[in-house]
């Protein structure tokens, strides 16, 4: 089995009763919602690759965010080579004060389907990955499963 840690920045997006989302397109959380974001880049802060992240999978352009936490979840999974693997995923997570921009809906042709927003009171009834799950927890906008 190969093993592996990924290490990406990823932005909690609210507004007005509400959080956006992408839908996953591959990996192991495939169909999953999931907070924008993704990989750090050479070279790039964990906050520039929050940024380039956002814009490309939602069209939104960060203006102001704050890290919220660090969080880690493990998973295995059989990956797009047909091999067995155990992931260790990172994320540094922020929460989007500020942003500006319609989202694409589309999806951005490699990791997101497309985007959607989700009310609050409907977060318990989603599918979410569970770096979103543990972040929304964290920021008091999902009480417990």
């Amino acid at each position: 089995m190969k093993s592996r840690t990924y290490i990406g920045a990823y932005g909690l997006i609210s507004d007005g009763g509400r959080c956006l989302f992408i839908v996953k397109a591959r990996g192991p959380y495939t169909g999953l919602l999931d907070l924008p974001g993704g990989g750090i880049q050479f070279g790039e802060t964990p906050l520039e690759a929050l940024s380039r992240e956002v814009r490309e999978e939602t069209g939104l352009k960060v203006i102001a965010a704050t890290m919220l936490d660090v969080l880690t979840a493990r998973c295995q999974y059989m990956n797009s080579s047909g091999q067995e693997e155990d992931l260790n995923h990172i994320g540094i997570v922020y929460s989007v004060a500020q942003f500006e921009g319609p989202t694409i809906e589309s999806g951005d042709g490699e990791d997101s389907l497309g985007t959607c927003w989700v009310d609050f009171s409907h977060l318990e009834t989603v599918r979410l990955s569970p770096l979103a799950e543990m972040a929304l927890l964290r920021a008091g906008f999902l009480t417990k499963r």
